[in-house]
């Protein structure tokens, strides 16, 4: 059949067509299968003998290196599943695409028609997890068999939000796996699906979420589209989020390919009935993702999709508040003359805004404006109302710096006295009626005039979305005459679209990690975690904290953080130096990251006061009955440590009420309260004689502790650089304690 590659990857075999026949008879269950390990198994080396499918045969040919596309067989080529790709879990969780590592072992697609497969990814990297060995076993494996039921699971518990809330219905399969790729979050280096992530990393709280649809922003409705009939639903946009509109449909059985030497990735389309999903304004339309599987490694792009039973339109610059054409059709004839079909929306729910125009064309107008990114100098005409809401800008949330908002008007007949009003609906609430929405009101300009002001967008406003600026000139003296709605005399309204977002640079200082008021008096250490705010990683963070008694100067201490910080990511920094601290007092400790062109300067400083506590001697007693036993007694706030010297020595017992049977040869025990230091375990790794890198990291050591402690320290042999997630859990897997490091 091929020489070089066999023809069952990605080919929709007898297999595939009885699980699609499966689901298409039983259509409230999704099947979940994953998409096999075996992305690094290249098989015999170039020139080595191999033998031929199931004969005696041999060859020496070279064959294709399965180490990257086209690695789907059997199952999970199927049209009416879920196919799971494995991905490494992350630490924190996810923020950015670039946090999603696909694991070196997951299969890729495509299907030999060209289908997006896998369908989603999963943690599947080292999880922890029941075994078959015993009732009571767990062990840590790797696997999209590890990915695959976690996805599972998690789609049922999807299922149980969703009949809780609709008089215990479930969902169809298809809504389900439409949910689950319409609410994945993006992963790989570009927009849209891919043939190694598929549509995503399965985000569980986004989904149930969209079930719940608290906002009123999202939509799910189980349709059923008849022959030669479309299906239109004009949506307003939220300005919440991209408009996103996924459609998902079990379509009926295809036949197999006959198996001879043209099989081998034939594209022949194994979709029966091929809806199509599109949405569109007055002026624009949107059209599906597609891929290309004759370059599977290629960014995907819109067109018109004639392979997947899922399809997704995404909107990704909506006008908040505008109108939008929602549209499933189908080509051709529909098998069994109907196509049940889900229909997923997210981004809508919104309302149109007031209206604003004057009631005359004449008379003072809008010459140019300029905002941002905006450069808008329409034609000489006069207008009542210009809709210019295609041009927009980003505006960095909370940012110190204004941005300078330019506007100039002019006159359609003679010159006028009149004013203008600039509101921002910074809520996106779809009015301009709250505080601070009036950004700015203008002097009485006689003529054609130019005025500039600074706009300073408040803090707290939610990232990422999108609202609406409006500019309202009138011919008038008053202000008060100037509304944001309604109809006036003579001027103009222009609307144009805004973009919330973060700041790209913006670093700031969350908390004092150390020292704090349990810490021991003496030579103190400064440690802090910073936050990366902003939209980009950063890298070599400076930081300063002063150090102040009671006012008075202590010391400056400094560090530079060298690592990179990723978007949302926090990390720790100790700072280079200490300061001589004394029990008793307290310390003020305030401290400041100073990267260049930090955005937003207001979280760049942190301040905290330290009081280290007095050291308390306990009232202490040793008891020798003459049997062997000393009987030790103490009373104070905390666990007394007995040791056989005042500085240093050996620890003899713990506890406020002990005993020992060791007694010091100078017969006296010395006692306090909180006070131990020690080491456990082996100083360097050469005590022992062999070990790997790999595998995890066993054994996990136990400690056993009779009162509370700090683990100053830890040393860990790692055999790669990058992150390490340290944590300390109880015997219950209770976490005690967290904390990220770079490995070097």
């Amino acid at each position: 059949i091929s020489t070089t590659e066999d023809y069952r990857f990605g080919y929709y075999d007898d297999d595939a067509r009885q699980v699609d026949r499966l689901a298409f008879n039983a259509p409230n269950i999704l099947m979940v299968f994953a998409a096999g390990n075996d992305r690094t198994s290249s098989g015999p080396d170039d020139g080595s003998a191999y033998y031929l499918g199931f004969t005696n045969q041999t060859s020496t040919l070279a064959r294709r290196k399965q180490e990257d596309y086209d690695l789907l067989s059997s199952t999970g080529v199927a049209k009416n599943v879920l196919t799971v790709g494995a991905v490494a879990s992350i630490a924190g969780g996810y923020q950015t695409p670039a946090d999603v590592s696909n694991a070196y072992f997951s299969n890729w697609g495509p299907t030999d028609d060209g289908r997006i497969k896998p369908d989603l990814v999963g943690d599947g990297v080292n999880i922890f997890s029941s075994v078959a060995t015993a009732t009571d076993a767990y062990a840590i494996y790797s696997g999209t068999s590890m990915a695959a039921p976690n996805v599972t699971g998690s789609l049922l518990l999807l299922q149980e939000q969703y009949a809780n809330l609709h008089q215990d219905t479930v969902m169809r399969s298809a809504t389900l796996k439409g949910l689950a790729i319409h609410t994945a979050d993006e992963a790989g280096s570009a927009p849209g699906p891919d043939y190694s992530n598929g549509w995503g990393l399965l985000n569980t709280a986004k989904a149930a979420a969209v079930i719940s649809d608290p906002t009123h922003t999202n939509l799910i409705t189980e349709r059923t589209l008849n022959q030669g009939k479309t299906y239109t639903l004009p949506v307003i946009a939220s300005g919440t989020e991209p408009i996103r509109a996924t459609i998902s449909w079990t379509d009926p059985a295809a036949t197999p390919l006959t198996i001879n030497n043209t099989v081998t990735n034939n594209r022949t389309a194994r979709l029966i009935n091929d809806l199509d999903l599109s949405i569109s304004d007055t002026t624009n339309a949107w059209l599906p993702w597609v891929l290309n599987p004759e370059q599977p490694q290629t960014t995907a792009t819109t067109g018109d999709n004639v392979v997947d039973n899922v399809e997704q339109v995404l909107v990704a610059n909506p006008v908040a508040g505008a109108t939008y054409q929602v549209v499933v059709k189908h080509k051709g004839t529909l098998t069994n003359n109907s196509q049940p079909y889900s229909l997923i929306l997210s981004g809508i729910g919104g309302q149109a805004y007031c209206v604003s125009a004057p009631t005359s064309q004449q008379g003072a107008r809008i010459a140019s404006v300029k905002f941002g990114t905006i450069n808008n100098t329409p034609e000489n005409t006069c207008t009542t109302y210009s809709d210019f809401t295609r041009l927009s800008t980003e505006l960095y949330i909370g940012s110190d710096t204004g941005v300078p908002l330019t506007i100039k008007l002019g006159t359609c007949d003679y010159n006028v006295n009149k004013m203008t009003k600039v509101f921002i609906d910074w809520n996106n609430d779809f009015d301009f009626e709250d505080t601070s929405e009036l950004v700015y009101t203008s002097g009485v300009i006689a003529g054609d005039g130019t005025f500039t002001t600074m706009v300073l967008v408040p803090a707290g406003l939610t990232a990422n979305t999108f609202t609406r600026m409006r500019i309202v000139c009138v011919e008038t003296t008053n202000a008060a005459d100037i509304n944001a709605c309604g109809t006036y005399g003579k001027g103009e309204t222009q609307d144009y679209s805004l973009q919330l977002v973060k700041p790209g640079t913006d670093v700031g200082i969350t908390a004092l990690v150390s020292p704090t008021s349990d810490d021991c008096v003496g030579a103190q250490k400064v440690k802090v975690r910073l936050k990366n705010f902003g939209s980009k990683a950063v890298i070599s963070i400076p930081v300063t904290a002063v150090v102040r008694q009671n006012n008075t100067f202590i010391t400056t201490l400094t560090g530079t953080y060298a690592d990179t910080l990723s978007a949302n990511r926090e990390a720790e920094l100790e700072l280079n130096g200490s300061f001589a601290a004394t029990a008793g007092l307290s310390y003020t400790i305030t401290i400041t990251s100073n990267l260049p062109a930090d955005g937003v300067v207001s979280n760049n400083s942190f301040t905290a006061t330290v009081t280290l506590s007095a050291t308390e001697a306990p009232v202490a007693q040793a008891v020798n009955c003459g049997s062997g036993q000393v009987s030790l007694r103490a009373s104070g706030a905390g666990t007394a440590y007995w040791y056989d010297a005042p500085i240093g020595g050996n620890l003899l017992a713990v506890g406020n009420q002990t005993t020992t049977t060791t007694i010091p040869a100078s017969q006296t025990y010395y006692a306090a309260l909180n006070s131990f230091y020690g080491t456990l375990g082996p100083a360097t790794k050469s005590v022992f004689g062999g070990g790997t890198y790999g595998g995890g990291y066993q054994p996990m050591p136990l400690i056993t502790t009779s009162a509370p402690v700090v683990l100053d320290s830890a040393r860990l042999y790692i055999g790669y650089p990058g992150k390490l997630t340290f944590t300390v859990e109880t015997a219950t897997d209770s976490i005690v304690s967290s904390t990220t490091i770079a490995v070097k």
